[in-house]
């Protein structure tokens, strides 16, 4: 099992740089091609979509996956076929209200064309979410990774396409139908299983529905917590203003969301196989609560120091007023990773109303507070340190809350909380510092070749100053961390794929490492 863990976990870890190597370029690319009202459009119909659709599949794939690979064979013809149903009905929900919803709501019927091809991706993704639930039963991580890194891909790169073809924002919307059909086609070959030839056993939906509601509820309250408050953007913010707001958010958030979804494919089948050893499963998770907080804190902060030079380097300045708003979304985003964690545990516990109350605590508590300081202020900035406190103060409650559901006591939770959080903001500090105060004029602008061109001497200042705070933080991080966090750090490092492993051990001087176990 310790070895399945470690294996699963250092695969997702690989699909997640490899999708945010990939999503990277193309936000950068679609930074140069699209407005920030085109962004607003896509973070407004994805959350109309998503309500809409009252959680993609129904819950049913999580379900399989807690019943167990014994359970497979008898429950995968009917979890098919009713989720199947439950696709195309909210297909047919969405298809219907979304031109009453553009028009009468949002006063823009642009939004009616995103939400209808949102909505012929619902049933075609069906076979995929049933079989990717196989792989992860048999853990097979592996080739998860392998699938959902591929499908990630071919999503950039038809995002690319047409948005060079002036799609413009539909050009975010579009690659959903296509990639759904080959999540499918690809889930099937791999899988080798064809659960749509197995009965659909009508008798068993009312049963299977009684199960999963909760678990609906909690799926639809969790999207909520991401993508709630651009519900209250849209309406009243500008939609430039709203774009910056999901530019920014999206910047910091990307390698935090593939993170927790990566990471909850792989801790949702293995915690639901330590249900019978309560101490085991207290134990992982607490040491899991340490490293997630810590590798959160660290990549969303990476991204905050560099953000002022490399958005004029990249973009000229097209989105600098987000700036100010990915700095804060990266100092406060990190609490947000472990909901991978906690939402992992209760649903491998069975604890679905739990997870839903949970979920529904953090969706509302930072809609509601991100409205307010939409309607108070009008203003991007306030809004996000709003925004940032909610999911600090939220996240902090409900993980004490499930910590002490384990008996596990509230100080080890916030020490796990709050450690390598404020190590990865001592470490910012000095790089921020550098970047704002040192006079990158004289020592590098006024030193290069005056033949330059203008536009070459301030890309060479701001890749230099990408460079040094990128530096500075890193280093420092380090230092913090192998200093007070020895076995954090150690525990991160289990993460890493095999063959990387030894080589970054020896760089940060940790000796060996074992194979993560969860006991």
């Amino acid at each position: 099992m310790g070895r399945a863990a470690g294996g699963g976990l250092s695969w997702m870890l690989v699909a997640t740089v490899v999708s945010k190597l990939a999503t990277s370029i193309t936000q950068f690319l679609l930074g140069w091609w699209l407005l920030p009202e085109h962004f607003a459009r896509f973070a407004i119909a994805t959350t109309v979509a998503g309500l809409l659709m009252l959680a993609k599949d129904g819950g049913l794939p999580s379900l399989l996956t807690r019943g167990g690979p014994e359970q497979y064979p008898r429950l995968s013809g009917p979890s098919f076929w009713m989720c199947l149903a439950y696709n195309t009905g909210a297909a047919l929900v969405m298809a219907a209200a979304a031109w009453p919803i553009s028009t009468l709501v949002y006063q823009d019927s642009k939004l009616a064309p995103m939400l209808w091809v949102m909505a012929i991706s619902l049933p075609l993704g069906t076979s995929a979410s049933i079989l990717q639930s196989k792989l992860r039963l048999d853990l097979r991580f592996r080739d998860y990774a392998l699938l959902i890194t591929l499908s990630g891909l071919l999503r950039q790169v038809l995002t690319i396409v047409l948005a060079k073809m002036h799609f413009e924002e539909m050009s975010l919307a579009a690659p959903v139908v296509l990639t759904a059909i080959f999540d499918s086609i690809a889930a099937w070959y791999v899988c080798s299983d064809k659960p749509w030839r197995r009965p659909a056993v009508l008798a068993m939906w009312g049963k299977l529905f009684s199960q999963t509601k909760w678990l609906i509820n909690g799926c639809v309250a969790a999207f909520t917590t991401e993508w709630g408050p651009y519900l209250a953007l849209g309406l009243l913010l500008t939609r430039d203003k709203t774009g910056y707001y999901f530019f920014a958010y999206q910047i910091t958030a990307q390698i935090g969301m593939l993170l927790q979804y990566n990471l909850n494919v792989v801790l949702l089948p293995v915690l639901a196989r330590l249900n019978d050893q309560p101490e085991r499963q207290r134990d992982a998770f607490l040491r899991l609560l340490r490293g997630l907080t810590l590798v959160g804190s660290f990549l969303s902060l990476s991204v905050a120091v560099i953000i002022s030079p490399l958005e004029h380097l990249l973009w000229h300045g097209k989105w600098a007023p987000a700036v100010a708003a990915v700095i804060i979304f990266g100092i406060f985003y990190p609490w947000r990773v472990s909901v991978a964690l906690t939402s992992a545990v209760l649903m491998a516990q069975g604890r679905f109303k739990r997870f839903a109350g949970t979920a529904w605590f953090e969706g509302i508590t930072l809609t509601v507070v991100v409205a307010i300081a939409a309607w108070y202020t009008r203003e991007l900035v306030p809004v996000a340190i709003c925004s940032g406190l909610a999911i600090l103060i939220t996240r902090l409650l409900v993980t004490l809350h499930v910590c002490r559901m384990f008996g596990i006591p509230g100080l080890s939770t916030i020490n796990a909380m709050f450690t390598g959080w404020i190590i990865s903001l001592v470490a910012a500090a000095p790089a921020f510092a550098l970047d704002q105060f040192f006079n990158w004029t004289f020592y590098v602008k006024d030193r290069l070749p005056a033949s330059l061109s203008p536009v070459v001497r301030e890309g060479v200042v701001d890749a230099v100053r990408c460079a040094a705070a990128g530096s500075i933080f890193c280093l420092a991080f380090l230092i913090l961390a192998g200093v007070f966090l020895r076995t954090d750090v150690l525990e991160a490092v289990k993460l890493v794929p095999v063959r990387v492993r030894r080589p970054v051990s020896r760089l940060l001087r940790l000796g060996s490492t074992a194979p993560i176990s969860s006991g």
